[in-house]
């Protein structure tokens, strides 16, 4: 089911999924990797912990980002379309 989203993900922002994995700072690769784990935490139902787990960071870096994306996806509406696009 990973593989799925991450392929969306990667095709909906233009991304690698190297770039999804990588620590890159870069707004694109940032955006697309806080999507990815909101939907894999909130649609999914995946643990910030086995978030973390599975890519590599620290369960902090995997909360903040994820409440980063909640926030934008429900109170601006260029990341509301995102979100209805991207979810599963």
């Amino acid at each position: 089911m990973i593989d799925v989203i991450e392929r969306k993900i990667c095709e909906y922002f233009k991304v690698d999924r190297d770039d999804l994995i990588s620590k890159s700072h870069s707004l694109t690769a940032s955006l697309a990797r806080g999507f990815l784990w909101y939907i894999l935490h909130y649609d999914c139902g995946m643990s910030a912990n086995a978030i973390a787990k599975h890519y590599q960071r620290n369960i902090r870096s995997v909360q903040k980002l994820v409440a980063k994306t909640k926030y934008l996806a429900t109170t601006q509406k260029e990341y509301e379309g995102h979100y209805k696009i991207l979810s599963v």
